[in-house]
């Protein structure tokens, strides 16, 4: 046994592995900040970093916080820190990050209104603007809406992971302290109000909120959301006898959803009765809740460079055309072509088509016997599916290795398998404690009474 010295110096040498990770992300949240990065593209890197922190506390956290909850405490052999030590850390050094985030993003909106595009609070917008806003909320947004109250008769409802809410402190004539709380809609949150001149759809509905709630004093009101344990444990020895695994993974994808919170993300002023409230309903501690000034959902980021990418080309990285390899010949089949010579691809920077072309002329090529093939995650719509059903419609004997266990992708999975199956191919779902990983893809001709592999 070594002394406390010993494990105190061995713990100087290494990193806790949660904290590690949230040290890289703090480094993709820095690219932000390099000015040899395109404007947009900065944005990007703060939606990146936004993105990749909403995983992290959907399983990471998640997975620390199931295992703090349990009477028996697992020390992390690298830190000397227990799982509630962890998330302690964890919450701490997410408040720091939010800091750091929040005075890039002010930063780069300046930059941004500067370049000529500007995303506006709606009491930031002319007079002229605001009626063009105000008819479009009342034709397009004020029917989607939902607005609940929150009080003594009437329960939270279950709060969606990750989706955004509009929660307002009211106040009954009688002096009584509610919540009430609107769903923002799922359609585009960012709504051009003339040129470039942006402003969000839940920034729309908060300027509205006293509209909303008329009967009573709107103390306050905030953009809030939700981040829910969403790490589902796809356990393979748990399925009933005579259920297909597909069918178990979907009934398990279900749990998902109402798994336990993790996280509060505040955006504006929520009243302390109310975040009380929540935190008591959610079960979740003071630490566990982040304010912020920037957007609490930042995917709008790759719309706008769509949107924009035309007029302000210098906002945007120069868009990057895969290529095709030397060898490659557009116009011969591409089974002949490997049938002579190796074909070499390197992806990103070359081209899935010449993979594509093979597995379609695969498909209706008569020498062909058999297409073998494992997948991991599936585009939708996905050319190789459509292939692979080809094949087997035109007799090939099609085997197709897809992993269920894809996490966050396992319903495209199933779906796809679905298909699969119902085109009659043979279909596998992986081997019990692994995820299939590897992409491989094995085609079997008779070519000149020889059988050949590609």
């Amino acid at each position: 046994m070594g002394s406390i010295e010993d494990k105190q110096s061995q713990y100087a040498l290494m990193q806790n592995r949660e904290l590690s990770w949230l040290n890289f992300n703090e480094r993709v949240l820095d690219e932000a900040m390099d000015k040899r990065n395109p404007l947009i593209e900065r944005y990007k890197f703060i939606a990146i970093f936004t993105s990749n922190l909403d995983e992290f506390y959907n399983i990471r956290v998640g997975t620390l916080s199931t295992l703090a909850s349990m009477k028996n405490k697992k020390i992390d052999n690298k830190s000397g820190l227990d799982n509630r030590q962890q998330l302690d850390a964890i919450f701490k050094r997410t408040v720091e990050l939010y800091k750091k985030r929040d005075a890039i993003y002010n930063a780069l909106t300046i930059e941004l209104k500067h370049a000529g595009i500007i995303i506006s609070d709606y009491d930031e917008l002319e007079l002229s603007a605001k009626k063009d806003v105000a008819k479009y909320y009342k034709h397009q947004i004020k029917p989607l809406l939902s607005c609940l109250i929150v009080d003594d008769k009437h329960p939270l409802p279950m709060l969606a992971n990750k989706r955004l809410y509009v929660v307002a402190t009211l106040e009954s004539k009688k002096g009584k302290i509610k919540a009430g709380i609107i769903p923002v809609p799922n359609v585009n949150r960012l709504i051009c109000v003339r040129g470039n001149q942006y402003i969000f759809l839940e920034n729309l509905i908060l300027a509205n909120v006293r509209d909303i709630y008329n009967g009573y004093n709107v103390k306050s009101s905030c953009i809030l959301s939700v981040t829910r344990n969403e790490d589902v444990v796809l356990q393979d020895d748990v399925v009933d006898i005579g259920e297909d695994y597909a069918t178990h993974i979907s009934k398990v994808l279900k749990k998902r959803k109402k798994l336990a919170p993790v996280r509060l993300e505040i955006n504006g002023t929520l009243s302390k009765p109310i975040q009380d409230m929540l935190l008591n309903k959610l079960k979740l501690s003071a630490s566990q809740v982040f304010r912020c000034i920037c957007p609490l959902e930042m995917s709008y980021v790759f719309n706008l460079a769509k949107t924009i990418e035309k007029q302000h080309p210098s906002l945007l990285y120069k868009p990057y055309t895969p290529t095709l390899p030397k060898n490659y010949d557009p116009s011969e089949s591409m089974i002949d072509q490997l049938l002579v010579d190796d074909m070499i691809l390197f992806y990103p920077y070359q081209s899935m088509q010449p993979f594509l072309r093979l597995l379609k002329n695969a498909a209706y090529d008569p020498r062909v016997l058999s297409i073998k093939i494992t997948l991991y995650r599936v585009a939708n719509p996905s050319k190789i599916v459509e292939y692979l059903v080809d094949a087997c419609e035109n007799g090939k004997d099609v085997s197709v290795l897809i992993e269920l266990k894809a996490r966050f992708d396992e319903q495209n999975n199933i779906d796809w398998a679905s298909v699969l199956l119902d085109a009659g191919c043979n279909v596998s779902y992986g081997y019990d404690s692994y995820k299939v990983h590897s992409k491989i893809c094995l085609i079997t001709l008779n070519h000149h009474d020889s059988i050949r592999h590609i």
